[in-house]
C-alpha cells in the first residue's frame, strides 16, 4: 500500500442499560480516499394537508476509503475524516494476488 493520505479517528460506541448510545474506545488510523462526494440535495416532502409543496434540504455523503489490513474498523464504527462525521456501512477485505489481505476498503454513509 502506498503512502496514506488522510488520518481518520475511529469512535467505536455501544449502548448503555438506558438504550443511550456511548463511546466504547477511540483510535487513529492512516487511510487513502479512494471517493469522497458530500452533497446536500433537496428532497421534497409535503408540508401540509394542502396540496402545496415543500422543500427541504438534506445532506448525504458517499465515501470509499482504504485502511492497511491491520486496521480496527467494523460495521456502525463512526469515522471522522474532514470535520464530517460517517459511519461505516461495510468493510471488505481485499486479498492480495498471491493469498493474504492487502487492504480494507471501507464504505461509509453520512451518520445521523
Amino acid at each position: 500500500m502506498r503512502k496514506p493520505t488522510c488520518t481518520v479517528e475511529i469512535v467505536k460506541t455501544g449502548y448503555d442499560n438506558y438504550g443511550q448510545e456511548t463511546e466504547l474506545s477511540r483510535h487513529f488510523a492512516k487511510c487513502h480516499i479512494v471517493t469522497m462526494n458530500l452533497n446536500i440535495d433537496k428532497t421534497y416532502v409535503r408540508t401540509d394537508s394542502s396540496a402545496s409543496r415543500g422543500s427541504a434540504e438534506e445532506a448525504t455523503a458517499d465515501v470509499r476509503l482504504l485502511f492497511p489490513p491491520e486496521t480496527k474498523i467494523e460495521h456502525n464504527d463512526t469515522v471522522k475524516i474532514m470535520n464530517q462525521r460517517l459511519r461505516v456501512v461495510g468493510v471488505f477485505p481485499r486479498p492480495k494476488l498471491y493469498g493474504g489481505i492487502d487492504h480494507l476498503q471501507v464504505e461509509l454513509e453520512r451518520a445521523t
